[in-house]
């Protein structure tokens, strides 16, 4: 039952951030493995995956973000604004 409410939260966390899907799979796939480390190391590890997951893959997206800017010669202040 854990497992199954975790890897609904997966299911869902890759959902919500399907555009990573395309081009960062890999490091979408770390980071929800590295969030699935940590909950594991809880007494709760169910409820507490979804808002770990979140929350490395929304690092993952903001460093896809900044790369795309450096690769077309965007300045990083631009993206501040």
């Amino acid at each position: 039952r854990v497992l199954a409410a975790i890897e609904q939260a997966k299911e869902s966390v890759k959902a919500q951030f399907a555009s990573l899907r395309e081009d960062h799979e890999h490091m979408l796939q770390l980071a929800l493995n590295e969030a699935e480390a940590l909950a594991w190391q809880t007494t709760y590890p169910h409820l507490l995956f979804a808002t770990l997951a979140v929350e490395k893959v929304q690092a993952v997206d903001t460093w896809a973000v900044r790369q795309n800017a450096v690769r077309d010669g965007r300045s990083l202040a631009a993206l501040a604004a």
